[in-house]
């Protein structure tokens, strides 16, 4: 049974693996276990940022707070994310690795100047939960700054990659998104943001609510649900989003429908961080349909495709270098 002295329990890194797992399961059964989770977490933190001791009139505790422990599941050994120093709050972020969830929890530190700071791995994705109760999902190779604590007339945070968010609605405290070609500023919404400096790649695409894009040279565009914006030679286009498979990626998919072979390719180089050449010209507008996960990795995507679509696979072992040639 979950109550209160459990999460706390959990909170303060003593809880056992058969707890973990009971917490886990029971957050994610019910929307309102999730929230009741959200809010025990909120309370904790501010208890403990005022102190070194944890009062809990309701179960009785009273207890001294102690460090949190980076910990988590996956098929190639323990993968904490790269995170700067953070302030303030104790903030959860629910990764999932090759082979299923993992949990890791960021430390408070002294300041609240600092910012938080996340990076993903290649060919992984993680999950967050943001000070205000906004849901992040960051895929493969995003970076993530966000304050540790929002100010009092707006929320502001930056990326680089791929996000989707679940804003929590405050209409006193605009979400900022903040990018290389310019922002997405909302109230609350369901939204997805790819941004990618280095090929001066942007689009947003809204799932639910309404969002307000500026990037480029363009006057700003207000998307409704079901639309996309993206930038083409330094100006915002507007169209209509008619697949929704693309953002199977929370859920551990890489998804393509009738796609080239070589934006294929720059996908898959992207998720994994492997370079791949196509030196057979004749196969990269060949157009492709299917779903892979995650887990199953970069061989076995190009083995699947290879039953469609006839080439042949060498891989440098000096640079790591994935290189499609003719098949003989």
């Amino acid at each position: 049974m979950v109550n209160t002295a459990l999460l706390h329990k959990y909170f303060r890194g003593e809880a056992t693996s058969t707890e973990v797992y009971a917490i886990r399961a029971w957050v994610m059964s019910d929307a309102e276990h999730a929230a009741l989770f959200k809010r025990e977490r909120r309370l904790y933190d501010a208890l403990t940022l005022h102190g070194e001791h944890m009062i809990n009139s309701s179960d009785g505790y009273v207890g001294d707070h102690r460090p949190l422990s980076m910990w988590g599941r996956s098929g190639r050994g323990f993968h904490p994310w790269k995170v700067s120093r953070v302030a303030a709050l104790v903030l959860i972020v629910i990764g999932f690795s090759t082979l299923g969830y993992g949990w890791w929890l960021i430390h408070r530190v002294n300041t609240l100047q600092e910012q938080c700071r996340v990076e993903v791995p290649k060919g992984q994705r993680t999950h967050l939960v943001l000070a205000d109760g906004t849901d992040v999902w960051l895929n493969s190779g995003s970076t993530l700054t966000y304050p540790a604590y929002f100010g009092t007339s707006e929320r502001r945070v930056r990326l680089e990659g791929e996000g989707y968010f679940q804003v929590s609605r405050d209409t006193k405290r605009p979400f900022r998104v903040t990018h290389y070609a310019g922002e997405v500023e909302v109230l609350g919404t369901t939204f997805d943001l790819i941004v990618d400096s280095a090929n001066a790649t942007y689009s947003t695409s809204l799932i639910k609510g309404r969002v307000r894009v500026t990037a480029g040279d363009s006057v700003a565009l207000t998307l409704r649900a079901g639309q996309y914006a993206t930038l083409r030679r330094g100006k915002l286009q507007c169209g209509t989003i008619n697949n929704y498979d693309h953002f199977d990626w929370r859920h551990g998919y890489i998804t393509f429908t009738d796609m080239t072979f070589s934006h294929i390719m720059q996908s898959l180089e992207r998720v994994y961080g492997t370079p791949i050449v196509i030196d057979y010209a004749a196969i990269a507008d060949e157009r492709y349909t299917g779903k892979f996960r995650y887990e199953d990795g970069l061989d076995y995507a190009l083995r699947v495709m290879h039953h469609d679509i006839p080439f042949r696979v060498t891989r440098d072992d000096r640079t790591g270098v994935v290189h499609i040639e003719q098949s003989e």
